[in-house]
């Protein structure tokens, strides 16, 4: 079922429409932050968002770590051989994290340079 799920999301197509959608956004957000100010809730979603995602970067963490070969057969979270492309799959979800990140940024009044915005997108694939 995960295979399914998240298959497209490493194909060339996903990667450029992703790319050329967070493009837009952000150009979107940074334009109505420039008309209509800030985002007053953008700071505390940011440190939510980053909460989120360290516990969610911490249980990927284990998962690879229990579902190494090392590991006893009974602390192995997928027994079917199929661990290795599930965690990849899930990899490159977790990736747009950093778009969201980004769009955050920039919903707080903050910028973007050009190594923030390089780092997010070579991250993010």
């Amino acid at each position: 079922m995960l295979e399914i799920l998240f298959r497209p999301l490493t194909s060339f197509w996903t990667v450029l429409a992703s790319t050329v959608t967070l493009v837009y956004c952000a150009l979107a957000v940074q334009k109505h932050v420039r008309i209509h100010g800030q985002s007053p809730l953008a700071s505390r979603v940011i440190k939510v968002n980053s909460c989120l995602y360290s516990v969610a970067s911490l249980c990927f963490c284990l998962a690879i770590i229990l579902s190494s070969d090392p590991a006893p057969e009974s602390l192995k979270l997928w027994d079917d051989g199929r661990a290795d492309e599930v965690q990849r799959q899930l990899y490159h979800f977790s990736k747009f994290y950093e778009y969201l990140d980004i769009i955050l940024v920039l919903a707080s009044g903050g910028s973007v340079g050009l190594h923030f915005a390089f780092h997010h997108l070579t991250v993010s694939h």
